[in-house]
């Protein structure tokens, strides 16, 4: 006698995810951008080159800056946070701009700072891609080999740069940059923000959880 067929029904839930961000800025002057972290970067021949970390105060930059900052806002509303819109503001923004083979950044956080932003103004042929590895790599020490990839079974996650994309993130998650391969005199260039709100924590009813 045959065994009859176990009948079942269940759901997931995805609990805690990493949410990435994806926004691409088209009106965004990226000709200009690269000119002018060009001109910052001015006689320097190093092969990675980046600038201060108080580019939010540069005017070139100001059209770029508020269509980031509408971008972590949309991001911040998603996720149905509370907050003052006017308390939301910009800890630091800096640009990267690297050449063939340069490796410019190892996997890391952006500390002290609530959301993290990269916006891409180069990304020739060959650019690094950013990259998000697994948040907790020990959970995963002892699992089967993958049928197929998936947010399931993910160990990294891979953002290929390009142009007029903006890419948002909690300042928490884990994230680098591969190596770039690129052709001749071509340079990737990136644009990273952090933000803050001034008033985070006050009054909080989560504040002992």
């Amino acid at each position: 006698m045959e065994k009859e067929e176990i009948q079942i029904k269940g759901h997931f839930e995805e609990l805690f995810p990493t949410v990435v961000g994806f926004y691409e800025l088209n009106q965004v002057d990226n000709l200009r951008i690269c000119q002018h972290i060009k001109k910052l970067r001015g006689e320097s021949q190093a092969n990675i080159f980046q600038t201060n970390g108080n580019l939010h105060k540069d005017s070139e930059l100001y059209d770029l800056n508020n269509a980031v900052t509408t971008c972590v806002k949309n991001y911040l509303d998603t996720h149905k946070y509370s907050y003052s819109k006017d308390n939301l503001y910009i800890s630091n923004c800096w640009a990267n701009e690297s050449g063939n083979l340069a490796c410019t950044h190892r996997s890391h956080i952006h500390r002290n700072t609530l959301i993290s932003a990269v916006y891409f103004a180069s990304a020739p042929a060959g650019s690094g891609k950013l990259y998000f590895p697994h948040n907790n790599l020990l959970a995963e020490m002892l699992r089967p080999e993958s049928l197929e990839l998936h947010p399931y079974n993910w160990l990294e996650y891979l953002v290929n740069p390009m142009p007029g994309l903006c890419v948002i993130f909690k300042s928490s998650t884990q994230h680098g940059v591969e190596q770039n391969h690129l052709n001749n005199n071509d340079t990737r260039i990136s644009i990273a923000y952090t933000y803050n709100i001034s008033d985070i924590g006050e009054g909080s009813k989560y504040a002992k959880s």
